[in-house]
């Protein structure tokens, strides 16, 4: 054991004497590799080494176990959470987190979410669609994000995604990045990672709830009253809120998001429809009344922030109020009927359509209609 150990300190001793510096072009360049290690998410095709690792990870190496129509539902509306940090190259000249590199952390979220949730699809395809042949492509419609506190350099934050909403075409996703390990969640029904032990330890795993006591730390500043940490204690925890929707196409058809859960065995059996009930109220929300001859059409930006101000305003009605919560957070029934997902589909949809404002934001492009400031390179040049 002694001749062991005297060999690899040897060694070692070696190691580290070649890796000595001893020019000004090697202290060039050991400060080169250290500067890239600590921007290593930073670097030219990490982010799609980060993207295509996520979508072999839950798809390929280790997809989820088939889902009931009890634990499907369950599963559904629950986070998914994954952690990042900030590199220098990621801050801007205010030496915090770029606005523009929230979008590329939430790409690869989306993606672990979206390949976790979906796998069967992708190595199935859809159940009992005959119709709908070939490749199941997901396209980005639209990212709206919202931000609150700044990231400073190499701080730890983790990014929890779910599934918002969805209507006919389109699925919505709500991401938020939180400071890392203060929130924790009541368990995982996935266990993955370092908190797993394999196979065994999924849908058993339940772990304590709360924050922890470092929290004070965070709840420090003048931003936060006490009447809103009274109200939501999560709430200080939270840097950024972003709403994202996903399009499903298979050779330019579009898929309802209903046709992909389903097959995913994320809902629950559809109630059997009367005689007197039409089938697609059971799937989808009744569209809007067609405008009487000569009243303008309904704009869906002012209906938009119309649903915004509803859901700020505390006096004004919802039609959501008496939706349960979520499993995720403080519902005490585990049972999820067709009822329950679809009233938490509704109440999710009432956020989603405050989107629709940026639709509308197309149509206001002037192009060559006027005069322009003038026309500039965005480099130096």
């Amino acid at each position: 054991m002694a001749a062991l150990m005297s060999k690899l300190t040897s060694s070692s001793l070696k190691l580290f004497s070649s890796l000595k510096p001893t020019s000004p072009t090697a202290v060039w360049r050991l400060l080169a590799i250290i500067f890239a290690l600590l921007n290593l998410k930073a670097l030219p095709f990490v982010w799609h080494l980060r993207l295509f690792s996520a979508i072999v990870k839950h798809i390929i190496l280790r997809p989820r176990p088939s889902f009931t129509h009890l634990t499907g539902p369950r599963a559904l509306f629950q986070p998914l959470i994954t952690h990042s940090t900030t590199p220098i190259l990621e801050c801007d000249y205010n030496i915090h987190k770029s606005n523009s590199t929230y979008f590329s952390d939430l790409d690869i979220s989306r993606t672990h979410l979206v390949s976790c949730l979906c796998a069967p699809i992708f190595k199935k395809g859809l159940r009992d669609n005959s119709r709908s042949k070939g490749k199941i492509a997901i396209m980005l419609g639209s990212v709206a994000c919202s931000f609150r506190k700044e990231i400073k350099p190499h701080e730890g934050y983790e990014i929890w995604s779910r599934v918002l909403a969805w209507d006919q075409k389109w699925m919505y996703i709500v991401s938020h990045f939180v400071k890392k390990g203060v929130v924790k969640s009541k368990g995982y029904t996935l266990q993955q990672g370092k908190a797993g032990k394999g196979w065994a330890t999924w849908f058993r795993r339940r772990s304590k709830i709360g924050l922890k006591h470092e929290q004070n730390e965070l709840f420090k500043g003048p931003t936060i009253s006490s009447e809103t940490f009274a109200e939501d204690p999560l709430y200080p925890a939270i840097f950024a809120t972003a709403i994202s929707k996903y399009v499903f196409k298979i050779n330019r058809r579009t898929i309802p998001p209903e046709t992909i859960l389903s097959s995913s065995d994320l809902l629950p059996p559809k109630p059997i429809p009367t005689d007197k009930t039409d089938p697609e109220q059971l799937s989808s929300p009744s569209p809007s009344p067609p405008s009487e001859k000569g009243s303008p059409p309904s704009d869906p930006l002012s209906s938009g922030l119309a649903t915004a101000s509803n859901l700020t305003s505390p006096s004004s009605p919802s039609k959501s109020d008496d939706v349960p919560q979520t499993q995720s957070n403080t519902s005490n029934s585990d049972t999820w009927d067709w009822d329950r997902v679809e009233k938490e589909r509704l109440k999710g949809l009432d956020i989603a359509q405050s989107l629709a404002g940026l639709e509308v934001a197309h149509k206001i492009f002037g192009g060559n209609q006027g005069m322009a400031l003038g026309l500039f390179g965005d480099m130096i040049w």
